[in-house]
């Protein structure tokens, strides 16, 4: 019996006019975020922490910022997304990389970056009328 609590994630499917308009859209990370590649290779974020009364920084020991690690397929998407590559582009360089099919490569990608664009740690630039400009995340919007 699943915890009641626990929300299910859905599975969406975008497809039409959509869905293009998403593989013609370009990843830009967010210039604020300090990264780097780790020994192994994965990339590590450090996104600074909300505020927090500096008592329990001292209490917990917590740092000013939370490090957060990529495995291995999210590092090279991280590092894919340059703003100079579309999401077409970067579904083609894991199909190449990973040898894998189109729909096994666009599906886990689609998602992730949903993940990045809500966590604010990219931004999607698409292009409208030869010019970039920014797509307004769904918080924005509301």
């Amino acid at each position: 019996m699943p915890f009641p609590f626990r929300k299910k994630r859905e599975i969406f499917e975008i497809s039409g006019p959509a869905k293009l308009a998403l593989l013609g859209s370009t990843p830009v990370r967010n210039p604020t975020l300090e990264w780097a590649k780790g020994e192994d290779g994965r990339v590590v974020l450090l996104l600074p922490r909300k505020r927090t009364s500096s008592i329990v920084r001292r209490v917990f020991r917590l740092q000013p910022f939370k490090r957060v690690r990529f495995d291995v397929m999210g590092s090279f998407v991280w590092e894919l997304c340059d703003g100079k590559r579309t999401v077409g582009d970067i579904i083609q360089e894991i199909q190449k990389t990973y040898s894998l099919t189109r729909k096994e490569a666009e599906t886990p990608l689609l998602a992730h970056l949903d993940r990045l664009q809500e966590r604010r740690m990219i931004g999607m630039l698409r292009e409208v009328d030869g010019r970039q400009r920014q797509k307004r995340s769904r918080r924005e919007k509301k």
